[in-house]
């Protein structure tokens, strides 16, 4: 029963929001690069690059990020020090 509420869920731990796969119909990142992040509470990025290429097939999906959830109010410098090493 526990997998199935996870497979029909309209978010988990596992996959991106569906407002998220709304967004991804409803734009075109053709040639763009993409460098999906997320926060979770012990999934890290699970499906979400996969997701993000799959939705995506013409764009450069880059290598994901991931914070802890519980992290991101006093996390500041973790995100800072990822952006930095992506933004070059």
């Amino acid at each position: 029963m526990g997998h199935l509420l996870k497979d029909v869920a309209p978010f988990g731990r596992d996959i991106y929001p569906q407002v998220m796969f709304t967004l991804f119909r409803d734009i075109d990142l053709d040639g763009k690069t993409v460098i999906p992040f997320t926060t979770h509470e012990g999934s890290g990025l699970a499906s979400c690059v996969s997701d993000v290429k799959k939705a995506f097939p013409k764009a450069k999906v880059t290598a994901g990020w991931s914070i802890y959830g519980h992290e991101v109010r006093g996390g500041k410098a973790k995100v800072e020090k990822w952006i930095r090493s992506v933004v070059k």
